[in-house]
């Protein structure tokens, strides 16, 4: 080979590598875009689910507490129609009795 092929060699293999090195520069700069949001978006979702833990942690007591109260109610509804019936049965039998 000669000198004059070998320079045509190193200037295409040189624009070849300059190329290249601007293709993955280009794909750097957009790889850190989606980076920078996908950063963004994972701190919104962060902040969502800080917000949904505490209402959750805020929610959870009252809802114990609405619970209870709801099973007090029916304790007392039940043992109202229970003494209802007993006494609707006492007056059949009085009835019967008579």
């Amino acid at each position: 080979m000669n000198q004059e092929t070998l320079f045509v060699q190193l200037e295409a293999n040189i624009r070849r590598l300059g190329e290249n090195k601007r293709l993955l520069e280009d794909t750097l700069a957009k790889q850190k875009g989606e980076l920078a949001s996908l950063y963004t978006i994972n701190k919104e979702l962060q902040a969502q689910i800080d917000d949904l833990t505490e209402k959750l942690q805020l929610s959870h007591p009252t809802q114990i507490l609405n619970n209870e109260s709801n099973q007090d109610q029916f304790k007392v509804k039940t043992q109202q129609r229970i003494q209802d019936l007993v006494k609707e049965i006492d007056e059949c039998i009085a009835l019967l009795n008579s």
